[in-house]
């Protein structure tokens, strides 16, 4: 592979269980001093569970989860997250699009028509 120019892949492996939650609280309690209530807790690890302890899918849905409510908790894990593997990153990327507000979709469209490496002026 070395003579090619190329090298293997390393496989980042998923985040053990006290680091996920420990990620996930970080972001979606905006560090908050105070810890949060017993169902925030439960629910938001039942979210991790669903994320398989995945880095990103962790740290886009507590993003996303910050200042909401409990209800919202509560309906965005009933029905907006499946079970998000190691392999397949496509459905934390659909939430994250989803959630965007109409003028970040349309920019969001926008730049997919360029290159992967165009350089925009600013």
């Amino acid at each position: 592979a070395s003579s090619m120019g190329t090298i293997q892949p390393y496989l980042l492996g998923n985040l053990p269980e006290d680091k996920s939650w420990e990620l996930f609280k970080r972001v979606a309690f905006n560090d908050q001093l105070e810890e949060p209530n017993e169902d925030f807790i439960s629910i938001g690890k039942e979210i991790i569970q669903k994320c398989g302890n995945v880095p990103l899918a962790i740290r886009t849905i507590a993003g996303h989860l910050y200042s909401r409510n409990i209800e919202y908790w509560m309906y965005f894990r009933d029905r907006e997250i499946g079970i998000i593997g190691q392999t397949d990153i496509m459905p934390t990327l659909k939430i994250s699009y989803h959630h965007l507000q109409p003028e970040q979709k349309q920019c969001f469209a926008y730049c997919a028509l360029f290159q992967k490496d165009h350089r925009f002026d600013v």
